[in-house]
């Protein structure tokens, strides 16, 4: 369907799908492999994005924080 297409187009071009209204945590890591192996991290295999307005660590905060490799 056309949301799948935009998500897909969107990896493509930008490397990102922002998905919201996950049913579960399981749902996300049976979706994910459609696109790519998931990879282990010492955040976990998925990890939740929040802004956190106290700014104690940047990737927390709305400023802009270019792609990047944590490790």
């Amino acid at each position: 369907d056309s949301i799948a297409v935009d998500a897909i187009e969107n990896f493509l071009s930008t490397g990102t799908i922002l998905l919201t209204n996950a049913p579960t945590k399981e749902c996300l890591e049976n979706l994910a492999p459609m696109l790519g192996p998931l990879r282990e991290t010492v955040f976990g295999r998925i990890h939740n994005v929040v802004v956190d307005s106290t700014g104690y660590n940047v990737a927390s905060t709305n400023l802009e924080l270019p792609p990047h490799t944590d490790l």
